[in-house]
């Protein structure tokens, strides 16, 4: 169903919180051939137990004859937690995807959760941890954090 280009692994930084490197990972997803949304992953190297990583997806009309209006954002945050790790739609509106050259809308968290696009964004992200290899460190930090060990808080 999906196809992927992935297209840009870029690093900058440092970090102003710790110091590491912030890596950028691009990629195109097309759907039956066709152009279908522009991703973006980011996060801090070494550093995505801490951090996250910031997802942030582009969809709407592509192609010849289509400027920024024809597209909106919409964003999520990858969080680590002790034992768990899962996406969190965000405020797009309240991320850099607000001034972003591609996107016309960035679309609030309550503009997404509770429709059919928050099911259409999910499934579009779950195929992206699928299946871009630029973003195994992500991955990876997740796998981490499910074999480390956390205090226990709260009453035992």
């Amino acid at each position: 169903m999906f196809q992927f280009e992935e297209m840009k692994v870029s690093d900058f930084g440092p970090c102003e919180c710790c110091g590491d490197l912030t890596r950028r990972a691009t990629g195109m997803v097309r759907r039956d051939g066709d152009p279908y949304a522009f991703y973006e992953v980011v996060w801090t190297t070494q550093q995505v137990v801490r951090h996250g990583a910031e997802f942030s997806i582009v969809l709407g009309r592509f192609g010849e004859g289509t400027t920024s209006a024809d597209k909106f954002a919409v964003a999520l945050h990858y969080f680590v937690e002790p034992n768990r790790s899962g996406f969190m739609v965000v405020d797009a509106n309240q991320t850099p995807l607000e001034s972003h050259p591609l996107v016309g809308r960035a679309l609030p968290r309550e503009q997404v959760v509770g429709t059919p696009l928050a099911q259409e964004v999910f499934d579009l992200v779950d195929a992206i941890w699928l299946n871009d290899r630029n973003i195994s460190e992500v991955k990876q930090g997740a796998s981490d954090n499910q074999s480390r060990c956390f205090p226990q808080t709260g009453a035992e």
